[in-house]
């Protein structure tokens, strides 16, 4: 969110540096690519023999092996792209903390100036503690996004945060997980909102990027909606609610949600035995071979294909190897076919469909630094929130739990 004003034109370049060198996954999906949660780059390219200008959406975040694997390198002696690697990355900020000192140091690394390697160790030690506390204030999530993205995310807690003892006014409402969704000014004229982030709010009270489940076009909340009210507020309107799952943990829901993350649906076959059919367990065993088997059947095969001077044995054993290859490609045939529409089931059916989400307050962002909940009472705002479009508390399927919250000066803030 916000990554226009986080960094400058040199840094998206750098970012497309990183997507060069495959540091960050250059594959974004469809529904994700005109949203906040995306970093557009705008660079030119050689196209026809004549410059060209284009837009690539980026997914800045990197992933905590991906850091540490630079690191082995330059402490084995490869000191060429490893270090301009890692010094971008502490330009950024991307699973290290933004430090352009220590980006310069590796950059210009010399071991004859560390012959104990004593500063290298230092500066892993540093990165190892920064991505430690990272991950916990992230739920554990595998990516870690820019450390300027985390700072922006921290002003949210002024809307809603972990208190120890929580607030004294309470609220009954599903036993699920609290998800603040973002929505952009994206027609002035209309008033016309779009969602274009949101994110979940961990055990530990921090936001957690949700954008990968949420933006999906199975996941049951308003896309779009008009206010006069909040287009004359700010560019940027908040709803926050519980998403749950009636009948079914919402920690292990949400905990495939994330596993999902923007992958197909066959991810979670291959995660979670129980989303599998019979049919299909018994036909995913095709993919485990008898290698010793296989590699006879391949080189009978490369041996006979194309001789015709073969006895009546070599014969046989040609065909019995065809038959075996033809046998092994019709049932991963119809394996692909069984997973295809498992995971069509799944997105019909599976953990992002089948999620609710109860909206409960809104709110605005108003210059990027202030996260203001509205002044409405808590009743007007349901009646609000219902007309446009989303499940509130007066229809929620359950409300066996409960989140407090204070009135102030600045509108409501809330707590888990």
């Amino acid at each position: 969110m916000f990554y226009k004003e986080l960094f400058s034109p040199e840094e998206h370049q750098t970012f497309l540096n990183l997507v060069g060198w495959r540091l960050i996954d250059g594959a974004v999906p469809k529904y994700i690519e005109n949203s906040l949660h995306a970093l557009k780059v705008r660079h030119s390219i050689i196209k026809y023999n004549r410059p060209s200008q284009i837009t690539t959406p980026i997914l800045p975040r990197i992933r905590t092996t991906t850091v540490m694997r630079l690191f082995r390198a330059i402490r084995n002696g490869n000191l060429g792209l490893p270090c301009t690697q890692l010094a971008a990355l502490f330009d950024l900020g991307m699973g290290v903390p933004k430090q352009r000192d220590v980006a310069q140091y590796i950059r210009e690394y010399d071991p004859k100036t560390d012959p104990n390697g004593e500063a290298l160790t230092g500066i892993r030690k540093m990165v190892v503690e920064y991505q430690r506390k990272v991950r916990r204030s992230l739920n554990n999530w595998q990516y870690l996004p820019p450390a300027e993205y985390i700072a922006q995310l921290l002003k949210m807690q002024r809307f809603i945060r972990l208190k120890e003892n929580g607030f004294k006014q309470r609220l009954a409402v599903p036993d699920g997980i609290p998800v603040v969704l973002i929505y952009a000014n994206s027609n002035v004229a209309e008033k016309e909102f779009t969602l274009v982030d949101a994110f979940m709010i961990s055990a530990l009270g921090y936001p957690v990027p949700f954008a990968q489940t949420a933006l999906r076009k199975e996941f049951k909340a308003p896309k779009t909606f008009k206010s006069k009210a909040l287009a004359g507020r700010s560019m940027y309107a908040m709803v926050m609610g519980v998403v749950y799952w009636p009948g079914e943990k919402a920690v292990r829901m949400m905990r495939m949600c994330r596993n999902l993350d923007i992958d197909d649906y066959t991810v979670l076959l291959d995660q979670y035995e129980e989303l599998q059919s019979k049919e299909l367990r018994q036909a995913s065993k095709y993919r485990m071979i008898d290698r010793e088997h296989h590699e006879v059947m391949r080189e009978t095969v490369a041996k006979y294909e194309h001789r015709d001077d073969l006895t009546a044995k070599q014969a046989k054993r040609l065909q019995e190897a065809r038959e075996y290859f033809q046998q092994r490609r019709d049932a991963l045939g119809q394996l692909d076919k069984l997973e295809k529409q498992a995971a069509r089931e799944l997105e019909r059916n599976g953990p992002v469909a089948s999620a609710h989400f109860c909206a409960i307050d809104a709110g605005t962002i108003v210059n990027r630094d202030q996260y203001l909940g509205v002044k409405n009472t808590l009743e007007r705002t349901e009646t609000i929130l219902g007309g446009w479009g989303f499940e509130t508390l007066s229809n929620a399927a359950t409300r066996d739990s409960e989140m407090t919250y204070i009135d102030g000066p600045k509108g409501r803030c809330w707590s888990l």
